[in-house]
């Protein structure tokens, strides 16, 4: 959970495959003018809540940072209609991604058996022979989730996120091929 005194916002904490909660998470908020001059006098803090501490068992305040972030947007959509939604943010090399989904009509991919191919990916268009998988977090309808995801990227994928030929991807059980997918363009 972020918070800036008595406003929060909350973000899911994806499980890993043994159903452990593992130190991803993601979410995306927008900010008040006066709540980004917060965020610069370093008072905007992040907390981790449990069954047992319920006020938060770790927290830590959000400091902005020197390095040169590049922020960028994918819409993921379907055969009609826009599915879900993820941004990535690119520091020395490293991309970041969180996003989420909704509306899905057939179980992720990657939740049935024997299935190698995971469920979304991030692949440069026309080559996706390096593949990047990205954690989900299900919901209980099993339609709707989140996602997150950090890699460092080869300088060949950093052109192409930049170029808008990067591209994120749902497979499902009815559309192992792509129920929804959506390329990054910079923001």
């Amino acid at each position: 959970m972020i918070t800036e005194t008595d406003d929060a916002y909350s973000m899911r904490a994806t499980r890993d495959e043994f159903g452990e909660i593992s130190s991803r998470y993601a979410g995306s908020f927008t900010v008040t003018e006066s709540q980004i001059i917060t965020l610069y006098n370093e008072e905007f803090y992040q907390d981790v809540h449990t069954e047992e501490f319920e006020d938060g068992e770790v927290r830590d305040q959000l400091t902005p940072t020197d390095q040169d972030v590049q922020l960028f947007d994918a819409d993921l959509t379907g055969a009609t209609t826009v599915l879900g939604h993820a941004t990535g943010s690119l520091t020395d090399g490293e991309l970041t991604v969180g996003g989420d989904f909704s509306g899905l009509r057939s179980r992720l991919e990657n939740q049935m058996e024997n299935v190698l191919a995971p469920a979304i990916t991030i692949y440069t268009n026309g080559d996706n022979s390096s593949t990047y998988e990205l954690i989900a977090d299900i919901e209980d309808d099993e339609g709707s989730g989140q996602f997150a995801g950090s890699y460092e990227l080869t300088d060949e994928e950093i052109e192409a996120l930049r170029s808008g030929e990067l591209t994120v991807e749902i497979s499902t059980e009815d559309h192992p091929d792509g129920a929804a997918t959506g390329e990054f363009v910079p923001r």
